[in-house]
């Protein structure tokens, strides 16, 4: 009805609002509330619903930084599935399939990282791979998603031992560094992913090239 798809619009302005808050104030009191007014947004939307898409991806984005904070399990899953479910809705030409390609794959590496699943390295890497086959060389966001799929090439590397691992994780490392803004405030972890890598292949290969 369209009395719902009103009430459903206001409430996912509202959760908007409380995420933006939240992005400012990091009050766990914002972000809760967040939550449900997503959630209660998501009942009213039919199935299929134009703009439920992004109220998922918001939703999942929301779980994500509740888990950085809760640790639990429950809303990492949560999160993976409400990622899906909104790839499943964004046509192959919208903007932010990228972005959510790129954070489902951030929240697969979450997991891997507790359950060493290879299953979820895989995927990790395959949606990191597509979600840069998507961005344009000028997007601002470019840097991250490069940076996610050096992350995983060095937790691969890590189990295979590969050297063709071990190179890509390099290559997608220095090109995320040259793409990271210099007052970027994780730009250290660019700096030390790749100083590890090199200092790894040389151990391998006492190749000079990598002092």
């Amino acid at each position: 009805p369209a009395g719902h798809l009103e009430s459903a619009t206001r409430l996912k302005q509202f959760a908007s609002t409380l995420l933006r808050l939240f992005e400012l104030s990091h009050s766990l009191d914002d972000l809760e509330r967040c939550i449900r007014a997503y959630d209660e947004a998501l009942e009213l939307l039919p199935p299929g619903h134009p703009e439920s898409a992004n109220c998922l991806h918001n939703l999942a984005w929301a779980l994500a930084e509740r888990f950085n904070t809760s640790r639990s399990l429950d809303d990492l899953e949560r999160c993976i599935r409400l990622y899906g479910e909104a790839l499943e809705l964004y046509p192959t030409d919208d903007p932010n399939r990228a972005i959510c390609l790129h954070n489902l794959a951030w929240a697969l590496m979450c997991r891997f990282d507790r359950s060493h699943s290879p299953e979820d390295l895989e995927r990790c890497i395959l949606l990191c791979t597509e979600a840069l086959a998507l961005s344009p060389t000028d997007h601002p966001e470019r840097h991250l998603f490069l940076f996610n799929l050096a992350a995983a090439l060095k937790r691969r590397y890590e189990l295979s031992r590969s050297l063709d691992d071990l190179g890509q994780c390099i290559s997608q490392a220095s090109e995320a560094l040259r793409l990271c803004p210099a007052n970027y405030p994780n730009r250290t972890k660019r700096l030390e992913c790749l100083g590890w890598a090199l200092g790894e292949r040389h151990a391998r290969t006492n190749s000079p090239r990598d002092l």
